[in-house]
């Protein structure tokens, strides 16, 4: 039988309002003998360190107090551990002694932060993340993205089983010349069991927990030194409802609190909705756009399109090639600003028992051809003196060409893909980069029917040398 007199009012207080910095549970403090009866006006809140999935309790007015838990009443508004005083004084720090960010690849990877890659099934996510996490355990350069220098990287990939995951490392080892032994004691893989929860639902579907394996990751990551963790897919790592936004976002913020814990950083790979997305689009990802506000960067991976193609003067031959887009919401991203990559076949050295060696694919930077690829310089020369001549309209009227994009007979498209050879998603390219230059600029003019107009001309001074 516990000793209740030891156990003041005080000192339940005290102990159920240090829970958050502890680490305890309720549990804990049953176990070591404070009587259930004292703990009961806390227990219909959740417990410290669960994240409410619901709308900000804040904004419907419903405000922590500022007394103790024992002073408040059982039914009050939001009851809690207490909370000191939240506003203090602040000082601007001297520049010198503020610590630079901590990048494991600039512009992508940032110690506690997460980066999320929102892609459809099968698009290369998986092999993306095994190709980061052999280049940056040895410090590699992988197009792009630049370590500058090897970091310990712990890698979990649920949808593959053990031995495909050896075919794809071996695979990517090969095909860039990375010895098995060049990273050892920096590489490492994750293994959960199953079910492998990191973030668990309650009951009633609005408090998303960590688990004791979070701990156990969170435990080994600190006893190894990992920067960096990347876990493929995030769906795969707890078990909630994956169509609900606040669920999704307080499962994310469980591995958020881990890469600022152990101050490592996380890369999530996460699943779109049906379909295909759009580059840049990371609402199309399963719980939304709130996932993309919790997360340091944001990308998209999608396959490209025909269209693409076209653009880029590789008309038919997208099959194999995907880009990588920073995402924003409403926003697509143009072809030339796109990371692209495209998959390489390499075949592993396990022929056999008469039976042929395996070919896996490996992703693998890839450079678009110059955007006048295979335009002549007669071509581009021609281009621009059916722009500077201008055109005419049905009844035989002089008209400038027009860069406007619902431009019908005097669109500048209609010249620019007679004269350069190309198609049109290309020409559109090729008019954005001479008006971005002042090579082509827009000025008024007034047509046959008296009105102003806005007309496309050519800047000699800016027109490249002919012959060259």
């Amino acid at each position: 039988m516990p000793d209740e007199k030891k156990y003041t009012t005080a000192i339940v207080d005290a102990l159920v309002s240090a829970m958050d910095y502890t680490g305890t549970t309720f549990d804990d403090l049953i176990e070591r003998g404070v009587p259930m009866e004292m703990l009961h006006p806390y227990m219909d809140n959740s417990e410290p360190g669960a994240i409410e999935a619901d709308e900000d309790w804040a904004a419907r007015g419903d405000f922590i107090s500022d007394l103790p838990p024992s002073e408040r009443k059982k039914n009050g508004p939001h009851p809690g551990p207490f909370i000191p005083t939240l506003i203090a004084p602040y000082s601007i720090r001297p520049e010198a002694k503020i610590q630079r960010r901590q990048w494991i690849i600039p512009n992508l990877l940032l110690r506690c932060h997460l980066t999320l890659i929102f892609a459809a099934g099968g698009i290369g996510k998986s092999n993306l993340g095994l190709v980061l996490a052999q280049h940056v355990s040895i410090g590699k350069d992988y197009g792009d993205f630049k370590p500058g220098k090897r970091f310990k990287v712990a890698f979990l990939s649920v949808e593959e089983d053990g031995e495909e995951i050896d075919r794809r490392t071996a695979a990517i080892a090969g095909h860039f010349h990375i010895r098995p032994a060049d990273s050892d004691g920096y590489l490492f893989k994750i293994t959960l069991p199953d079910p492998g929860a990191l973030a668990a639902v309650d009951k009633s579907g609005k408090v998303v927990s960590g688990t004791p394996l979070a701990a156990a990751l969170k435990r080994d990551i600190l006893k190894l030194g990992i920067d960096l963790i990347i876990v493929d897919p995030f769906i795969e790592v707890w078990d909630g409802d994956e169509n609900s936004n606040p669920q999704m976002k307080a499962a994310a913020a469980v591995l958020r609190n881990i890469a600022r814990d152990t101050r490592c950083a996380v890369l999530l790979m996460h699943h779109i909705r049906k379909g295909e997305a759009k580059p840049g689009d990371i609402d199309a990802g399963r719980g939304g756009g709130s996932l993309g506000a919790l997360s340091r960067f944001a990308l998209t991976m999608t396959r490209m399109t025909p269209q693409d193609a076209d653009a880029l003067g590789i008309s038919g031959k997208h099959a194999n090639k995907v880009r990588l887009d920073s995402g924003k919401a409403s926003y697509l991203p143009s072809v030339e600003k796109a990371m692209w990559f495209q998959f390489a076949s390499y075949t592993l050295d396990n022929a056999g028992d008469g039976e042929p060696a395996d070919d896996v694919g490996v992703l693998v930077p890839w450079e678009p051809p110059s955007m006048f690829a295979g335009i002549s310089d007669d071509r581009i020369h021609r281009t621009l003196d059916a722009i500077r001549d201008g055109a005419s309209d049905d009844k035989g009227n002089p008209v400038r060409w027009s860069a406007h994009p619902n431009a019908k007979l005097n669109s500048v498209l209609h010249p620019m893909v007679e004269f350069l050879g190309c198609e049109k998603e290309r020409a559109k390219l090729i008019l954005h980069a001479w008006m971005k230059s002042g090579l082509c600029y827009e000025k008024p003019y007034v047509n046959a029917d008296s009105k102003e107009r806005m007309g496309l001309l050519v800047d000699e001074a800016k027109r490249p040398e002919r012959g060259r």
